[in-house]
């Protein structure tokens, strides 16, 4: 399956990563933060809610982050963006789990 839009992809999220405020809000136009926040919500609740709202909203912030930076990498052009960003999503809050059990470990 072809991404035919891999390069708009890309450029969409190299202008957020400069910071552009028309590029983010077309970012959130687009879904992008809902699909983002829909599967961190999802993964928390799948995992028994190991994670408070606030953690939540932290790991959130930090995806997009993450996500923005990765203009370079995360587009494909095999695989549309959403499906990038679910998989990209699924993987932060995993880590996220990890990382506050590791810490009540300790």
């Amino acid at each position: 399956m072809a991404n035919h839009n891999y390069h708009k992809e890309r450029i969409l999220l190299k202008r957020c990563s400069e910071e552009d405020m028309d590029a983010q809000r077309k970012f959130a136009d687009l879904s992008y933060l809902n699909t983002i926040h829909r599967c961190l919500v999802a993964q928390n609740l799948q995992y028994n809610r190991p994670l408070s709202d606030a953690e939540i909203e932290d790991v959130f912030h930090v995806v997009v982050t993450e996500v923005y930076s990765a203009y370079a990498t995360l587009p494909h052009s095999a695989f549309n963006l959403y499906d990038r960003i679910t998989a990209y999503a699924i993987g932060a809050a995993r880590k996220a789990f990890d990382c506050k059990a590791a810490g009540k470990q300790q």
